[in-house]
């Protein structure tokens, strides 16, 4: 079995505030900002050209939408601009099958399961007599406002990051979303938001150059002044930071207001690192919840590190990983597994009104968590012989799962990311160190014909309770089981949606939700009328489900059982061990 390797400790990554500050962060990708090819839409049969009509509409309000882009990938691609009634009307449309989106600056179409916002296709029937079509696209929404200080001087350049609230694998969280700065006059402004709760958060600022990169030389100042990081509504915390809501084109405001405040200095040094190695630091630095934050740290030839803090309790984890140095094979087969020779520290310390000078961190090497897996009923079977040179892969040449974490109750910088995990022996892995705190702990199966089952550490369930890692990053042992008796379902639209006429294709993005205590999540489907009505699900882990059909994707807290019972009963069904069952949906919901 392979290791899994990532370039960021998982400790670090997912921490969320200002993270930037410690870590190159990759951007994330922008979805739905491509318009899709001519090549992707349905080919169309011969036919007659066909004039097509409709109309746009604003979500929010029902009324017409004027200069909204409808835009047909037939050959070649045909788009017009509504009308002041937002009507169109795009003449020469080939009959048959045909692919279009609806577009305009300011507006959404729809959000992904996701919760990515993307230009949607519709897939329609073109037929000479037609029925006029209609669509609709949802405005989007903004936040701005000014930032004061105490001092009554210009507030500019004051970092400013927006926190929206995702749902993630059935769970809220809130993730960071945008990062600005404020203009010369102290505003900033955060456009384009769908609908939603969001956060505002504010980045420390010093009154001098000092602060921001703070030297641990000889005698440096014990004190200096500037504005502590925070969140709108005076909260120095998540817990009681305002939330702000949006919806349906909305233009919210939230101004903040900074007191300057007393920073002091604080130094530590690291001790116990092996002698005769060169070292790299990747320092952290989180408060009392958790939550990282992005005081900067400063790091001396010494292994000394120093910042300006604000009276508070903190927790500074470092890590330290060996400098790559070239090395003959007999040296680096020595040398033994990586992660043995990296190094981990954490050290909790307070501001109290004075300067921290002169604290230890004392280093040691890199624990790690065991996780343990077993299959049940038994072992799967062996892969395919490879068609190409007859070769049979195993169980043993295929890792069975990965793993990945998401911060629990502080602000993340995105999505759970794969944790570092080693196979050490059969049915074995050990998992990197992480930051202390609480994390939502994902597996999923990377083998055909292999589904999730229970994920337990220290006799609690993983799917209802989060994994705690205490001060050495490591918790309680993780076991895993493996289910090799999944089933299948067959989900298939409704009889009176599954005959093609005239107009849009009917479309259904159905869910499948447990209703048992599950790790491996929901599982999640497109069904076209425009196919054969029907998908299949395969490897479902076996257990009641509640099935959720609608005309759009959308996101749903599936975890949280009031907002589960807002879209009502749905289907249940039952799949059994190597069940394979069929369902016919009753409805699709809007």
């Amino acid at each position: 079995m392979s290791k899994r390797k990532c370039a960021i400790p998982a400790w670090l990554m997912g921490m969320g505030l200002l993270a930037v500050a410690l870590a190159v962060v990759a951007a994330p990708r922008l979805c739905g900002q491509e318009e899709p090819s001519a090549s992707e839409a349905q080919p169309a049969p011969p036919g007659p050209d066909v004039t097509m009509q409709g109309v746009v509409l604003n979500e929010a309000t029902g009324q017409p939408l004027a200069r909204a882009l409808v835009k047909v990938f037939s050959t070649p691609e045909r788009g017009v601009l509504t009308d002041g009634e937002g009507r169109f009307e795009i003449h020469g449309v080939p009959a048959g099958g045909q692919t279009l989106i609806v577009s305009k600056p300011g507006f959404q179409e729809q959000i992904d399961s996701d919760q990515n916002v993307e230009a949607v296709q519709h897939v329609v029937q073109v037929a000479p007599g037609m029925a006029p079509l209609s669509f609709s696209l949802a405005p989007k929404n903004a936040i701005f406002g000014h930032v004061t200080l105490s001092t009554g001087v210009p507030a500019e350049g004051i970092g400013i990051v927006l926190v929206e609230l995702k749902i993630e694998n059935g769970r809220a969280k809130w993730v960071e979303a945008e990062h600005h700065q404020t203009t010369p006059d102290g505003a900033f402004r955060f456009y384009g938001l769908r609908d939603g709760k969001y956060l505002l958060m504010t980045e420390p600022e010093f009154d001098n150059s000092r602060a921001a990169a703070p030297s641990c030389e000889k005698d440096p100042p014990g004190e200096i002044r500037g504005y502590a990081a925070g969140f709108y509504g005076q909260g120095q915390d998540l817990a009681g930071a305002s939330r702000i809501v949006v919806a349906g084109g909305q233009n919210a405001e939230a101004n903040l207001a900074l007191n300057l405040t007393t920073f002091h200095m604080f130094e530590a040094s690291v001790a116990r690192l092996p002698a005769g190695k060169s070292w790299e630091f990747t320092p952290a630095l989180l408060d009392q919840s958790g939550q990282m934050i992005g005081y900067p740290i400063h790091e001396e030839k010494d292994h000394d590190f120093c910042s300006y803090l604000p009276d508070g309790g903190y927790t500074l984890v470092i890590h330290a990983s060996p400098k790559e140095e070239a090395q003959s094979g007999v040296e680096a087969a020595s040398a033994g597994r990586s992660a043995q020779r990296e190094m981990v520290g954490s050290l909790d310390f307070s501001m109290e009104g004075q300067p921290a000078r002169d604290l230890r961190l004392a280093m040691a090497p890199s624990p790690f968590t065991a996780a343990h897996f077993r299959y049940e009923p038994g072992p799967p079977s062996p892969i395919e012989r490879n068609p190409q040179d007859g070769r049979e892969e195993g169980p043993d040449e295929n890792d069975p799962l990965t793993f990945s974490v998401t911060p629990a109750h502080v602000v993340s910088a995105g999505q759970g990311i794969p944790m570092e995990a080693t196979a050490t022996g059969p049915g074995v892995y050990e998992l990197e160190a992480v930051a202390p705190g609480a994390y939502w702990l994902q597996v999923n199966a990377d083998r055909p014909g292999v589904c999730v089952g229970s994920v337990t550490a220290g006799g609690q369930d993983l799917a209802r309770v989060p994994w705690i890692a205490g001060a050495s990053g490591t918790g309680a042992p993780i076991d895993v089981v493996l289910r090799t008796d999944c089933g299948k379902l067959t989900v298939q639209l409704p009889p009176g949606l599954e005959a093609d006429s005239d107009g849009e294709s009917a479309n259904a993005s159905v869910y499948v939700i447990p209703e048992f205590d599950s790790m491996s999540g929901d599982y999640q489907s497109q069904i076209s009328r425009s196919g054969n009505g029907a998908e299949t699900i395969a490897d479902v882990t076996p257990g009641p489900y509640r099935v959720f059909a609608f005309r759009s994707p959308r996101t749903i807290e599936w975890r949280n059982p009031a907002a589960l019972d807002r879209l009502g009963p749905g289907q249940r069904v039952t799949i059994g061990p190597h069940g394979e069952v069929s369902a016919v949906l009753k409805e699709v919901s809007k």
